[in-house]
């Protein structure tokens, strides 16, 4: 196998935001900025996203979104009708199957950005241990998921989709 391109937990955090940002855009939603104009919190919170994913390999979009619903739940959050940082509320603080089909595919697209990426991401850091989706410690998983990889080490998105999402 030829040696394969090594980037940044950064570099994977600006590549998921970016697949967020076109995939709102394909639904109208223009108004996430690009990475370099993203606010240094929306920055953090990606690398965050990045680190939790790969120290949680297993981790599914309706797990995710459960943990996310609960961190933000510790943090003041409820539901709301619409987002409201003022008022602490969510139109996402809803169980997974309430969800809109649009917000849980955006969490299928936000795991599965990070999980292709992962054989090319090389984390300085190692700060991983004990990352979470907001921060808190949390067990890491074994290095890869049955039947999300096949025996090269390459991601099996097909399988991913399949599983996780339909």
């Amino acid at each position: 196998m030829e040696d394969m391109k090594k980037i940044t937990v950064e570099q994977a955090a600006r590549s998921f935001h970016q697949h967020l940002k076109a995939f709102r855009e394909s639904l109208g939603d223009y108004t996430l900025p690009d990475w370099e104009e993203t606010t240094k919190h929306n920055r953090e919170m990606g690398v965050r996203f990045v680190r939790y994913t790969l120290a949680n390999q297993s981790i599914t979009p309706e797990s995710h979104h459960e943990k996310w619903v609960a961190n933000m739940a510790k943090r003041g959050w409820r539901h709301g009708n619409e987002r409201n940082p003022d008022k602490k509320t969510h139109p996402c603080m809803v169980p997974w199957e309430d969800l809109p089909y649009h917000e849980q595919a955006k969490t299928v697209l936000m795991i599965a950005t990070v999980n292709i990426l992962r054989p090319m991401i090389c984390d300085d850091e190692e700060d991983d241990e004990g990352a979470t989706a907001e921060g808190g410690a949390e067990e890491p998983q074994s290095p890869r998921p049955n039947g999300n990889y096949n025996s090269l080490g390459r991601m099996n998105v097909k399988h991913m989709y399949v599983t996780n999402f339909m």
